[in-house]
């Protein structure tokens, strides 16, 4: 990270310092998910694979992604989801992430530019399934098969808006969708915006790098910012 982000990523957290560690919030789903999985500090057991897995493909670098990636290892172990969606393999670390966290849960991951850094990055994950074409046209092909639709990742850092509304009729009151790079531009951050306003989703949280959404309608509608 050179030095004028780094200094821009500081600004960022010192802005957001008072939405830390859960103060202020009264919500026990909340609470339990801020403290417990997104503070976390636990050296869960897949991150000195990982870690290796970033020494060997130096594609994969990036002190960001390597904290957000961990973020998701510890969010889909928390939810043991049955089956994962991604949109946008990118370099393939989230991917990697999800598929050790929950090693008995396929992991479809989904790009339309095939930009992975290598192949043989999945090779020991035998829960990851991989496929190139356009995003709509790919997950359109494979929508009616994603039942039950538990997790999904939003890995473009590009409004998915279509795609959205595709996979809002398969959620349920279990279902989480995490989104990378929701301020990474102004339509993202307007987007996100929609997200967050959309009375079809429940309490969301704005970790900066990530947007977390869950749809559990029975929990009061709540949207957290939290300093990540």
């Amino acid at each position: 990270m050179c030095l004028k982000e780094s200094l821009v990523r500081a600004w960022i957290w010192c802005r957001r310092f008072r939405h830390r560690c859960g103060y202020g919030v009264h919500s026990p789903f909340a609470f339990d998910l801020i403290t417990r999985v997104i503070y976390e500090k636990h050296p869960y057991y897949g991150y000195a694979v990982l870690d290796k897995y970033c020494r060997d493909f130096p594609a994969l670098g990036g002190s960001v992604s390597k904290k957000v990636s961990r973020l998701l290892f510890r969010l889909a172990n928390e939810v043991q989801p049955r089956q994962i969606l991604e949109l946008g393999t990118a370099e393939g670390l989230s991917a990697l992430c999800l598929a050790m966290a929950v090693k008995e849960c396929p992991v479809l991951t989904l790009d339309d530019a095939g930009k992975l850094a290598d192949a043989r990055l999945f090779a020991s994950c035998g829960n990851v399934s991989f496929r190139v074409g356009g995003l709509q046209q790919e997950l359109l092909s494979c929508l009616p098969s994603l039942e039950p639709l538990d997790f999904v990742h939003f890995n473009t850092r590009c409004p998915e808006r279509a795609l959205w509304e595709e996979l809002l009729p398969k959620v349920n009151g279990k279902t989480v969708f995490t989104i990378e790079g929701i301020h990474a531009s102004s339509a993202m951050k307007a987007w996100w915006l929609d997200i967050v306003a959309d009375s079809r989703t429940g309490v969301t949280f704005d970790l900066y790098d990530l947007g977390l959404v869950f749809f559990d309608l029975k929990k009061i509608k709540q949207h957290y910012i939290v300093n990540f």
